[in-house]
């Protein structure tokens, strides 16, 4: 299924890290994901602490059953913080390693026919401010000045709306090609 924005992505530039010390971060869980046939993305300090605690050294990971109380009173706000960094971080890993595959391989989508589920990378307009006071100039002179602060959602789906109409990005603000990971039923 095409896109909507197929007209217009390819004439964006494509959406690059902006935080370097992060992508450094991701890099070094990609490698380790990409060295070890075991690498188990749950066998950070934390998670092994926690099956410890539970008696239960074959459990990988965390499921949304266990007791919520536990896991509390083990890791405290701090550690349920730093577990969700940690999950953050491997999700971003496998996401770019799936993009990565994707586009090496010249393919669009992956169809799971006994399941039912399609994984596929869409691209879409991604919205970033980077001139506050000509975007603000630009709201004011659009008709937005009562919204001094417009949401990220509401300047992003203003910018997808003017590109889909073939207008540029309102005044201050960079358009990037932005691929995410899909995953549909049918």
């Amino acid at each position: 299924m095409a896109s909507k924005f197929a007209g217009v992505i390819n004439n964006l530039p494509r959406m690059l890290m902006t935080d370097q010390g992060y992508q450094d971060k991701v890099d070094v869980v990609k490698q380790q994901m990409k060295s070890s046939e075991d690498f188990d993305p749950a066998a950070s300090a934390l998670a092994r602490r926690y099956r410890a605690l539970r008696g239960d050294e074959s459990s990988v990971g965390f499921q949304p059953s266990e007791n919520i109380e536990l896991i509390i009173q083990t890791f405290g706000k701090e550690g349920l913080e730093a577990i969700l960094s940690a999950v953050n971080m491997r999700l971003e890993a496998v996401t770019q390693m799936m993009i990565e595959s994707f586009e090496a391989e010249d393919i669009t989508q992956v169809k799971n026919a006994s399941e039912g589920y399609t994984v596929r990378l869409q691209y879409e307009p991604y919205a970033q401010v980077t001139d506050k006071t000509a975007f603000l100039k630009w709201c004011q002179d659009n008709g937005l000045a009562g919204s001094l602060s417009l949401p990220w959602q509401t300047t992003n789906a203003i910018t997808k709306e003017r590109l889909l109409a073939g207008e540029p990005e309102p005044t201050g603000v960079t358009a990037h090609a932005k691929t995410k990971v899909v995953l549909s039923r049918g």
